[in-house]
C-alpha cells in the first residue's frame, strides 16, 4: 500500500516539524495560562474526589477495606504523576501540586494527535483528493477541538481514556494484515481493559475488537485481546470482591449512573438524584439507608439498588426508555457544549489562549456523519468499519446513561477520522455526500434546547463563583469575593437551581460584613427551594440567634418534615414549644430527639425540663440520671439534676 503512496514534497515533510512545534508552543502557554486560573487550582466534585483516592493509596494499592466506586485506574495515575497531594482543607491546590498529572495528561493529547494522524494515512484512498494534506484534518480538529485542551488540564480523566481509546483503534487498524496481528491484538486488548478501568462504557468496544481480529487473523489473536483485557480488569475485580466479601465488578458506580440516565427524574442530562456530601458518601448509601429504614449498605448493595430501581422504571416505561435513548444519542451528536464539572465559558475567561481553539463540536458531528453515509453508499467501508464500529458502539453505549461534553470526548477521535472521509467526499463533490450534509447541519442544531442551555449557563456560573470564593477565602483576596459575589447573583438572576448558590452567595456575604444581607439571601433562598435542609437548617439558626423564634418556627417546622430526625429541629422545636406552654408537644419533640440522638445531652436536658416543668419531678430525676448513665460527665445534666425542687416541693 505505501508504495503507492507519493512520496510528497519538501513542505509536506516539514508540516509534522511545524506541527510538533505548534503544539509544543500551545501547551507551554496554555499551561502557565492555567495555573493562575481559579479553575485549575480549585478542584470540586469528582475532581476532589479523585484527589482524595489517589492521596489514599498505599504504593498503588487502595485501602483493602475500601471498594473501587468508579475509575480504579484514575487515582494511580494522579499518583505515578507525582500528583497524589491531600487536598487541602481550604480546597485551593498549590499549581506545582497538580503539574505532573497535567503534563501526563498533556502527553495524552499530543499522543492522541499522532496516533490520529497515523490512522488517516493508513485509511484514506490512495486516490483521495489532496490526500496529503486531508490526512491531517483529524489531527486538526482534534487540536482544535477547546473541550480536548480543557479536560487535559482539568482533573479528570478523559484524556487518558481518549488516547486509550485511540490506541487500540490504531492496534486494529495496523495490526490487519501484519506479520504478527497477535501482538496487536494483545496491545489492544491491554489499551481496552485499561480504557475500561476509567469508564466502563469503554469496554463494549472489546468484544467487537475480538470479532475484529478474529476475522482477520483467526481465532489466537482475538482469544489473546479478551484475554488481555481480562486480565488487566481482574485486580480491580478481586479487590472489591475481597473488600465486599462478595464477587464483584472491578467499579460499583453503574447502578447510580443508570439511575440518573434512566430514573423518574432522567432527561437525558445529567440530574441529581443523591442528597448529601458527595465526596464523603458517593453512592447515596446515607439516602438509601433513611428512604428503606434500615442500616447503611455498602458500596456493592448500594450499586444493586440503584440499578434496580432504573431497571424497574425502565421495564415499566419501556417506550420512555427509548424515547430517552433516542434523545441521548441525539444529545451525543448536537452541537451545543453540555458543561458539568469544567464550564467552558469560565474556562476561556480564565485561560485567554482557549479562544485560539476554535473548532466546534458541530463541525466534526457534521463531517462524520456525511463521511458514513458516503462511505455506506459506495460500499467502500472496509477498513473504515473499525473508526465506524467505534463510534457507533460508543454513541449506544453511552446514551444508556447521560449526556455531559465530556461523555461524548470519547467519541472525537472515531469522529474526526470519520470527518476526514466525509470532507473528501465534499471535495469530490459526490451526490450521496451533498444530500447528507442538509440532514446533518439540521442534526447539530441543538432544537428545543434554549431553556435547559440559560440554566445550565447558571449552574456554570455558579461552578465558577465556587471557585472565586475558595480562593477568596484561602487567600483573604476581596478582588476574588467581589468575583464570586457578581458570579453568584448572576447565576441566580439566570435561574441556577438548587441550594448551593443561595448558601454560596450568603457565605461570600458574611466574609465581607454583610450578616443582615446574608440573612435575608438564606430566607429568599428557603422560600425558593422550599426542599433545602440546609437552607432551613440556616434560616432557623439565624432567626434563633436574632432572637425571633416567630420567623424561625416555620423553617424548624419546613426541616422536620424534610429530615424527621434532625437534632437542630427537634432540639430548638422542643425548646420554643416548652415556652411558648405547649408542654406536651415539647415532651414528644423532646422524646424524639433522645430516641433518634441518644447520644447528643441537648435531648436529655429538654426532656428533664420538660417534665420538671410539668411537675413531674421524679420523672425528670430519671431522666436526666438515664443520660448521666449514657454521658457520664455532662455538666448541664449535672446541673440540671442538682436543680430539680426536692420532693413534694414547688
Amino acid at each position: 500500500m505505501s508504495a503507492l503512496r507519493p512520496a510528497g514534497s519538501r513542505s509536506t515533510r516539514l508540516v509534522p516539524v511545524v506541527a510538533g512545534l505548534a503544539a509544543l508552543a500551545l501547551w507551554a502557554v496554555l499551561l502557565t495560562q492555567a495555573e493562575r486560573s481559579p479553575f485549575a487550582r480549585v478542584p470540586v466534585l469528582d475532581e476532589v474526589w479523585y484527589l482524595d483516592r489517589a492521596a489514599s493509596l498505599d504504593g498503588l494499592s487502595a485501602p483493602a477495606d475500601e471498594p473501587h466506586f468508579m475509575s480504579p485506574l484514575y487515582p494511580i495515575l494522579i499518583k505515578v504523576s507525582g500528583s497524589a497531594h491531600a487536598v487541602p482543607a481550604d480546597r485551593v491546590v498549590p499549581a506545582a501540586d497538580l503539574r505532573g498529572l497535567r503534563l501526563l495528561q498533556v502527553a495524552c493529547w499530543l499522543g492522541t494527535a499522532l496516533l490520529l494522524r497515523l490512522l488517516a494515512a493508513r485509511l484514506l484512498p490512495p486516490d483521495a483528493p489532496h490526500r496529503a494534506w486531508l490526512a491531517w484534518l483529524p489531527p486538526v480538529l482534534f487540536a482544535l477541538y477547546r473541550p480536548a485542551a480543557v479536560y487535559a488540564m482539568a482533573v479528570l480523566l478523559e484524556l487518558p481514556l481518549v488516547f486509550l481509546l485511540t490506541l487500540a483503534l490504531w492496534c486494529a487498524v495496523a495490526g490487519e494484515g501484519a506479520r504478527r496481528p497477535w501482538a496487536w491484538a494483545l496491545v489492544a486488548g491491554a489499551a481496552l481493559g485499561l480504557a475500561g478501568l476509567l469508564r466502563g462504557t469503554a469496554l463494549v468496544l472489546a468484544p467487537a475488537a475480538a470479532w475484529w481480529f478474529l476475522r482477520r487473523g483467526g481465532w489466537r489473536p482475538a482469544a489473546l485481546l479478551l484475554a488481555a483485557a481480562a486480565l488487566v480488569l481482574l485486580p480491580a475485580s478481586v479487590h472489591n470482591s475481597r473488600a465486599l466479601g462478595r464477587p464483584a465488578g472491578p467499579v460499583l458506580n453503574g447502578g447510580v449512573n443508570l439511575v440518573i440516565g434512566n430514573g423518574p427524574a432522567a432527561n437525558g442530562f445529567y440530574v441529581a438524584v443523591i442528597d448529601g456530601d458527595w465526596r464523603a458518601d458517593p453512592a447515596g448509601t446515607a439516602q438509601l439507608a433513611d428512604e428503606l429504614g434500615g442500616p447503611r449498605p455498602d458500596l456493592g448493595e448500594a450499586d444493586r439498588l440503584w440499578r434496580g430501581r432504573a431497571l424497574d422504571t425502565m421495564r415499566r416505561q419501556p417506550g420512555r426508555t427509548l424515547q430517552l435513548w433516542v434523545k441521548k444519542v441525539w444529545l451525543q451528536l448536537q452541537g451545543w457544549e453540555i458543561d458539568q464539572l469544567t464550564p467552558l465559558a469560565g474556562w476561556t475567561g480564565t485561560v485567554p489562549l482557549l479562544r485560539a481553539l476554535v473548532v466546534p463540536w458541530g463541525l466534526v458531528a457534521v463531517l462524520a456523519c456525511v463521511g458514513v453515509v458516503d462511505l455506506v453508499s459506495r460500499r467502500r467501508v472496509g477498513a473504515w468499519s473499525a473508526p465506524l464500529a467505534v463510534f457507533a458502539l460508543l454513541l449506544a453505549a453511552q446514551a444508556v446513561f447521560f449526556v455531559v461534553s465530556r461523555y461524548r470526548l470519547a467519541l472525537l477521535p472515531a469522529a474526526a477520522l470519520l470527518a476526514a472521509a466525509g470532507f473528501a467526499a465534499l471535495l469530490a463533490r459526490r451526490r450521496p455526500a451533498l444530500i447528507a450534509l442538509v440532514p446533518a447541519l439540521l442534526m447539530v442544531v441543538p432544537w428545543g434546547l434554549g431553556g435547559v442551555r440559560a440554566q445550565w449557563r447558571a449552574m456554570g456560573l455558579a461552578n465558577e463563583a465556587l471557585r472565586y470564593a475558595d480562593l477568596a477565602a484561602a487567600t483573604d483576596d476581596a478582588t476574588a469575593r467581589t468575583r464570586a459575589e457578581e458570579l453568584y447573583r448572576a447565576a441566580l438572576a439566570g435561574g441556577a437551581p438548587g441550594e448551593a448558590p443561595w448558601l454560596g452567595l450568603a457565605a461570600v456575604l458574611e466574609a465581607r460584613g454583610a450578616d443582615a444581607e446574608a440573612g435575608r439571601v438564606i430566607a429568599e433562598g428557603a422560600s425558593a427551594v422550599p426542599r433545602s435542609p440546609d437552607l432551613h437548617r440556616q434560616a432557623a439558626l439565624r432567626a434563633l440567634a436574632a432572637g425571633d423564634a416567630a420567623a424561625a418556627d416555620p423553617h424548624l417546622q419546613a426541616l422536620l418534615k424534610l429530615q424527621p430526625g434532625d437534632a437542630e429541629a427537634l432540639h430548638n422545636l422542643a425548646v420554643l414549644r416548652g415556652r411558648a406552654g405547649d408542654l406536651a408537644e415539647a415532651e414528644a419533640l423532646a422524646r424524639r430527639m433522645v430516641a433518634a440522638h441518644p447520644d447528643d445531652a441537648r435531648g436529655w436536658n429538654d426532656l428533664g425540663v420538660i417534665l420538671a416543668r410539668a411537675g413531674r419531678r421524679d420523672e425528670a430525676a430519671a431522666v436526666f440520671r438515664d443520660g448521666l448513665a449514657r454521658l457520664p460527665g455532662d455538666p448541664d445534666l449535672k446541673a440540671n439534676l442538682r436543680a430539680l425542687p426536692p420532693a413534694g416541693g414547688r
